[in-house]
Parts: structure tokens; sequence; C-alpha cells
């Protein structure tokens, strides 16, 4: 296991995380990562779920990783991110954000964009869900604005089988992000979550064994482990070491680390 970067931390800001930026640094640090970034839950427009900053507080976030950076710059790379859904309508709102930060990382939580009425990607159940979800998904990608997608088998948290559909979502999921350089995120805190005893026997709800399958008939997609930080215990835990195993029985090789040197969407 050669574990040097974690691009998925959070802030208490999005009310279900705990520990300081600083906390989250020192834990980076101790574990020898050569890379940090954060990316809290970004605000949005649309709704507040109580799982995300406010718009006041975004300049809060960003000014606590600035000062990070002065102060631990030369023994850890510091990097600014959020993680939003594909959602809003207005490109404005993604645009305004990346003007911000270095990255973003997509983590739709939601599906219903189109319509504008939101339904939990936590939730879904029927095949047309989870073909609404990947339509949305790929868009997303298709937008340039990502370059991490997150827990992108979230899809199947709820979904009773991995079933024809569901494979065939994987598969034009997995091919959109290798056509738009977007880096898929193998999430160990669905580890952390534990499994259950579902039909097909014990697992995950994610990640999702069949999922991460499906890419061993594309060598070219790229994936990296994330902590999902939500506490600064977790930034390296056993979650962290159970995910390089499962992607290594695999035979997956994640990336250590990812190129930000690439332009940023041209506004």
């Amino acid at each position: 296991m050669r574990y040097i970067a974690n691009y998925h931390t959070h802030h208490p800001f999005c009310r279900h995380a705990i520990g300081s930026i600083e906390a989250y640094v020192k834990e980076a640090i101790k574990a020898n990562l050569k890379e940090l970034g954060f990316s809290d839950h970004a605000p949005s427009n649309l709704f507040d779920d109580g799982l995300r900053m406010s718009y006041p507080e975004l300049d809060l976030y960003l000014n606590e990783i600035a000062q990070a950076k002065i102060k631990h710059g030369d023994h850890l790379e510091i990097r600014k991110g959020l993680e939003a859904e594909y959602l809003e309508l207005d490109d404005n709102y993604y645009r305004s954000l990346l003007r911000k930060v270095d990255y973003l990382i997509l983590g739709q939580h939601y599906i219903g964009r189109k319509q504008q009425k939101f339904k939990s990607t936590y939730a879904l159940k029927t095949k047309n869900e989870i073909l609404t979800y990947k339509e949305e998904v790929i868009e997303a990608m298709q937008s340039g604005y990502f370059k991490i997608f997150a827990h992108p088998d979230l899809y199947l948290y709820a979904y009773p089988h991995f079933d024809e559909t569901a494979y065939h979502v994987a598969q034009e999921i997995i091919e959109a992000a290798i056509q738009n350089n977007v880096v898929l995120e193998y999430n160990a805190n669905g580890i952390r979550k534990g499994t259950k005893i579902f039909p097909e026997g014990e697992r995950y709800y994610y990640p999702r064994k069949e999922f991460w399958e499906s890419l061993k008939h594309y060598p070219n997609a790229q994936v990296i482990v994330s902590a999902d930080a939500h506490r600064p215990s977790e930034i390296l835990d056993e979650a962290i070491k159970i995910a390089f195993e499962n992607l290594a029985n695999l035979k997956i090789t994640p990336l250590e680390r990812i190129n930000f040197n690439t332009p940023k969407f041209s506004f």
C-alpha cells in the first residue's frame, strides 16, 4: 500500500463532521501523506438539507485552509476543494466555485436535476431511478467541472440486485469517466459503515464489489482511494487499509496522486 494523498476531507461546517482543519492536517502529516485536499459539502442555491455549509461559511472555510497552507506548507501540499452535486441549473454556480478552489468532487447524493424534484441517491430502488442517476452523473462528468467522482457506485445502495441494468449503468459511468478524464473514487467511508447480510450474502452497501469488478474491462480507468474523512482519525484508519486490499484483490492499481496542473474549465 502506498497511500500518500487524500482529497476527500470534510469540515464541521457540513454539520456531520468533527475536527478542525488543523487537526486533519496534523493527522495527515503523522500518516506521512504528501498531499491533503479539503472537500467539504458546497453550499447550494437550491436547498439546505442540513448537510452542507452555508454561503457565508464558504469564505471562512477557504480562509482556514489558506492559513493551514501558510503554517504547514513546508510539510504537506494542502489543496482547496469542495464536494458538490450536479443539480444546479445555472452553470455560473460551478464556475464561481471553481474560481475559488483547486478542484470539485462530484458527490451525487440526489437525483432529479431536470425536474428539480430531488430524491436521495441512498433510496434508489427502480431501474428508471438508477438510469436517471446515470444520465445526470454522465452529464456532470461531461461538463468539465469535476475532477473526482466520489462513491460512483452509491446508486446501488438501496437497489436490490446487481442486475443487467445495474451492470450497464456501471459500464456507462466508467466509460464516461475515461472519456472525460475523471478519477473514480473508491470510498473508504462506505467500509466504515460496515457490512450487512443481503440475499446474495454479506457485503458493504458500498463500495459495491460488482461495480468495481466491471473495471477489469477498462484498464485506462483512473481510480483513487479516498478517506472521505469526517473526523481526523479517519485520515488513515483500518478502512483505508481494507480499501487498498480490496482493490489489490481486484487487480486494480489506484493512483497515488492526482495531477491538478491541467487547466481547469475555461471560463
